[in-house]
């Protein structure tokens, strides 16, 4: 995959080979931060999909709050 490719569910979940689980994973186009989404989900649901990704992060941060 070229790194200017868009993420794509559908590929995404068949590379881990997890089509007919629950969601697995979520793709979205864009969030505020993918760590900042999954807790959202946790406390509005009590549950989040163990993988969580998005083209575009608009204050995302890399470990130990690192800017990317």
């Amino acid at each position: 995959m070229k790194t200017t490719d868009a993420l794509n569910t559908d590929r995404l979940l068949e590379a881990l080979g997890r089509l007919d689980a629950p969601p697995l994973g979520l793709v979205l186009d864009c969030c505020d931060s993918t760590n900042a989404e999954a807790k959202r989900r946790i406390l509005a649901e009590g549950t989040s999909p163990a993988i969580i990704a998005a083209n575009t992060q608009t204050s995302g941060r890399g470990r130990l709050g690192r800017s990317f």
